[in-house]
């Protein structure tokens, strides 16, 4: 069958077969007002399940900005917690606009029976490197939503890195990899940066690097535009042991 819904100027057409418990979908040759859009996907019935593969010729951060605010008033309800739905979703573009960084990303939401995770999602850098998260989870914890997660920035041209960042050259070092873990509350939008590595896991962090991050965390860090990002690592390399 052939399914159509029309959205603000926007015409989804999809493309579905049905065989027993089993929907296959696909979308028909859809534009999006400056951008192009095609999806495909599995629906079981029993149990339930969703596979959605989503595919954006261009994202900008407004956009994901959007798609952030979304999710979060939707976490709030706590219906995304609910023990009897299982999905996976993927949302791919290869060219982010808007953006002095990266250049495409793939995000992977896993929803499995009220565990939510966003696991092996990443950004790609063509003048870096990549962007991973790689162990995730969203907790309640006392009627509040906690997110945990684990990130990797594997760099591939140092100099590159050192540039776009600013880092003076007295600080510059050896670098392979960044690891870092951050915990943020969803109601209180609080975040805070634990556990920040460079290159070897094993790397023991100076005294003023701990200190750092713990004046962040004690205020409440929050990273609202490029300019804090760059004052940010400048401050971890200038105090780094390495």
């Amino acid at each position: 069958g052939k399914n159509s819904l029309v959205i603000k100027n926007s015409k989804l057409i999809t493309d579905y077969q049905i065989h027993d418990n089993l929907i296959i979908f696909q979308s028909e040759n859809l534009k999006l007002i400056n951008n192009k859009l095609n999806y495909n996907g599995e629906i079981s019935i029993k149990p339930f399940n969703l596979k959605l593969d989503i595919n954006l010729d261009t994202i900008n951060i407004k956009e994901i900005l959007n798609f952030t605010i979304v999710f979060k008033e939707l976490l709030k309800t706590n219906l995304l917690f609910n023990q009897n739905l299982s999905s996976q979703i993927s949302i791919k573009s290869d060219k982010i606009t808007k953006n002095k960084l990266f250049d495409s990303l793939k995000i992977l939401l896993n929803f499995d029976n009220g565990k939510i995770d966003l696991n092996n999602s990443y950004l790609i850098s063509k003048k870096i490197g990549s962007f991973k998260l790689n162990n995730s989870i969203f907790e309640l914890d006392n009627e509040e939503i906690i997110f945990k997660g684990s990130f990797n920035f594997n760099i591939k041209n140092k100099d590159n890195f050192f540039k776009i960042f600013q880092i003076p050259k007295k600080n510059r070092k050896f670098l392979r990899d960044i690891f870092f873990d951050i915990e943020m509350n969803f109601f209180k939008d609080e975040l805070k940066i634990n556990n920040f590595k460079i290159n070897d896991k094993e790397v023991i962090l100076s005294d003023e690097v701990r200190k750092s991050l713990e004046s962040y965390n004690d205020e409440n860090l929050k990273i609202k535009n490029w300019i804090d990002l760059k004052n940010i690592t400048n401050k971890i390399f200038e105090n780094y042991l390495g």
